[in-house]
């Protein structure tokens, strides 16, 4: 629902149509990370180079299990 104001204004504002896609862009791209954030909270993995760097012990355990 976080788009609908700004489909509502492109109909009533085209002439400012490039406004409104700049100030979408970065409501779009929280989105994307907050859904990443979210996976990866619920599935727990973490890639090989973070395990490594943070030194998370059951992380690097998976990997190893998985080779």
């Amino acid at each position: 629902m976080w788009f609908l104001p700004s489909v509502i204004a492109v109909f009533f504002n085209r002439n400012h149509l490039g406004k409104i896609f700049l100030a979408n862009v970065p409501a779009g791209l929280s989105w994307i990370a907050w859904v990443a954030l979210l996976v990866w909270a619920a599935t727990g993995k973490m890639s090989g180079k973070l395990a490594q760097k943070y030194g998370s012990g059951s992380a690097q355990k998976a990997l190893i299990s998985e080779r």
